[in-house]
This record gives structure tokens, C-alpha cells and sequence, in this order.
């Protein structure tokens, strides 16, 4: 039998429409995707911010930073990198959430696995991971002419990742669909793009709260006793437990950003192309024909 997924995906929505279908979805799969998510997504996103946390802790010390003769050097080493671990996470995440989001359409969470979800993963990540160096370097170039054009472009180019791969296309032609899909719904995305930002910005940073506070007890310790010294090997073997959590946390955050931002395409479609409607029609009509063959035999 046929699996009927309690959420319909092409599907008009308001503003509180989209956000409540985010979190009921996500509330539904708990477990089943966050599972796929620890699996494939974790490693990577807690290798990142390992890295990341470990250049932090070199540049967070005060003593450091001020006998350094590559400030900017490190300044680059730090922001490069945050960079590259954005553009990773920003593509692996989506490509495994929105991968889940298309079987979920045809199976039920408890029976989805992990072989279905990383179905065609590569080409996927490596579509997005193209389409997010296109985006960020046509928001650099809107942030020299101020910053609203960047915010334009910001909003406009999030519902790429929804569109390469809902609709199995390119990087290049999703940066046109992408003007065509959010044409008279700009504002409308730009609203549920600040109010989603900012529930998962509070959300990181609860997860970030205790590496935060840890390096903040270091750094107070350091300009106290005067001391160069590393950071303690108690507080290294935090760091990376902390790290684990933080890698978690960013799973949550980013799923919840890009299951927003599937909702709030899936809406759009369907009010430009109708194309759920159209498929419920088509149902119809093959149950109607399905009906008529029955009463023949």
C-alpha cells in the first residue's frame, strides 16, 4: 500500500502555515532522519568544528594575538575557514535533508533508511557545494553596493538548495529559477527567513553556551595568572566533547533553517504551477479508471 505522508508538500501556506509544518515535520521524523543526519552529516560537521575550535583557541589568547606578527594572516586562516566549513555544511546538510524530505513522500519515517536517503548524495552535495560558492560570491559583490542588495540576493538565492534538488536540475539553472520561483513573494520569505534565522540562532547558541563559557573561564584565567601557557588538557578533552554537542546542535539548527525553506518553495510552486493540485487530479483519475476496470471483470 501506498504510503500517504501526513504532511502534503505542494501545498498553499501562510506565513504560520509554513512554520507550523516545519516543526510538525520535524517533530514526526525525530529520530528516523536525525539518525541519517548523526550518521553522514555528524562525523563531518563535528571534524569541522574541531578545526575550527582548535584555530579559535590559538587566537583567543590574548598573549598570543599580541606577540603575533601575522595578525591578518591568522585574522584570514580563521574567517577562510569558517568560510569552507559553511559552504561544506551548507551543502551536505541540505542534501541529506531534502534527500529524506523526497522519500518521505512515497515511505513512512520508520521504514526510511539510510540507503535511500544517500541515494545520488555525491551529485547532490557537489550541485550545492557550486551553487553556494555562486551565491556567496554574488552576495559579496551586492555587499559592495551596500548591504540591502546583498540581503536581496540572500533571500532570493536561499531556495536554490530546494530547487536543484526537488526539481533534479543545475546550479546555473537553479540561479535563474530561483528569481522566477520567489517573483511577488519576496517579503513573504524574507519574514520567514528572519524568523526562522533567529529561532535557530537562539538555538545554537545554547548549543555553543558551554564552549563558549569554557573559553571565556580560559581567556579570564590567562589574563589573570599572565601566563602563555596552552590550554589545559582537561579543557582540551572538553573542547572536543563540547565540540560533539556543538555538531549536534548544528545539525538541529540547520535542519530546521532548510526544512523552512522546503515548505516555503513547495508553497510558492504550488501557487505559481499548482503542481500538487495537479498531481491529486491525476490521482483521481486513476483511481477513477482503476474503478471502472473493476466493475468491467
Amino acid at each position: 500500500m501506498e504510503h500517504s505522508p501526513k504532511i502534503e508538500f505542494y501545498k498553499k501556506r501562510d506565513f504560520s502555515a509554513t512554520l507550523n509544518d516545519t516543526f510538525v515535520f520535524i517533530r514526526e521524523n525525530g529520530w528516523p532522519y536525525l539518525k541519517v543526519q548523526l550518521l553522514i552529516a555528524g562525523p563531518v560537521l563535528l571534524i569541522i568544528n574541531i578545526l575550527t575550535n582548535q584555530l579559535q583557541m590559538g587566537f583567543m589568547n590574548p598573549f598570543e594575538i599580541a606577540q603575533s606578527e601575522n595578525f591578518l594572516a591568522d585574522m584570514l586562516q580563521i574567517y577562510g575557514m569558517a568560510l569552507v566549513a559553511s559552504l561544506v555544511a551548507g551543502s551536505l546538510v541540505p542534501s541529506i535533508t531534502y534527500g529524506y524530505m523526497k522519500v518521505y513522500q512515497t515511505t513512512s519515517p520508520e521504514d526510511i533508511s539510510t540507503a535511500q536517503v544517500t541515494r545520488g548524495l555525491g551529485k547532490r552535495f557537489i550541485s550545492l557545494f557550486i551553487f553556494g560558492i555562486i551565491s556567496v560570491l554574488i552576495i559579496a559583490v551586492g555587499a559592495i553596493f551596500l548591504f540591502l542588495p546583498a540581503i536581496y540576493f540572500g533571500v532570493v538565492l536561499s531556495l536554490g538548495a530546494s530547487i536543484i534538488i526537488f526539481e533534479d536540475t543545475d546550479p546555473f539553472q537553479a540561479l535563474s529559477r530561483c528569481f522566477t520561483v520567489i517573483r511577488d513573494n519576496f517579503f513573504n520569505t524574507l519574514l520567514l527567513v528572519i524568523v526562522v534565522g533567529l529561532i535557530a540562532y537562539f538555538v545554537s547558541a545554547l548549543f555553543s553556551l558551554p564552549q563558549g563559557i569554557m573559553y571565556g573561564i580560559w581567556t579570564f584565567s590567562s589574563l589573570e595568572s599572565g601566563s602563555t601557557a596552552e590550554m589545559p588538557g582537561y579543557m582540551q578533552a572538553l573542547s572536543v566533547l563540547f565540540s560533539v554537542f556543538q555538531s549536534f546542535g548544528n545539525i538541529v539548527t540547520y535542519s530546521l533553517i532548510y526544512v523552512a525553506l522546503a515548505f516555503q518553495y513547495a508553497n510558492l510552486i504550488e501557487r505559481k504551477e499548482s503542481r500538487g493540485l495537479m498531481s491529486r487530479i491525476g490521482a483521481m483519475g486513476e483511481e477513477q479508471q482503476q474503478e471502472d476496470e473493476d466493475e468491467v471483470y
